[in-house]
């Protein structure tokens, strides 16, 4: 779990400093994207991963947050699908308007999700 604790650390912090740095008031909790496959023949391993983060933010909570804002974990499922993968991360940055995403468990979904985020010029912080 560690290693999820510092990356969801991470990513809370880069979501903190964006909406910081863009002059919009930061809201009562940050939103972090977390791109898994949740579905499919990945499943077992994302749901593994989701209860790693789930974990992580309890934490990190449970400490205050970051800077005293909780933690929200926004989850798509990516059933291990590049595609799927890439429509995920649009509708996390669009519909969502999540200013972080982590998550990726797969390379080749990873792969085809972080051009989008690039375009949108949201960071995705990969934990492996």
């Amino acid at each position: 779990m560690e290693r999820f604790g510092r990356g969801l650390l991470a990513a809370a912090g880069i979501a903190l400093s964006v909406a910081l740095c863009g002059g919009v008031m930061a809201a009562e909790t940050i939103k972090v994207g977390v791109l898994l496959p949740l579905t499919g023949a990945q499943a077992k391993f994302g749901e593994i991963e989701k209860k790693s983060f789930e974990m992580a933010a309890e934490e990190i909570n449970a400490k205050g947050g970051v800077n005293g804002r909780k933690i929200e974990l926004l989850f798509e499922d990516d059933t291990g699908k590049p595609d799927v993968g890439r429509s995920g991360v649009e509708k996390l940055i669009s519909r969502e308007k999540v200013p972080v995403i982590t998550g990726g468990y797969s390379s080749s979904v990873t792969a085809a999700a972080a051009p989008v985020a690039q375009q949108f010029k949201v960071p995705f912080v990969i934990c492996t």
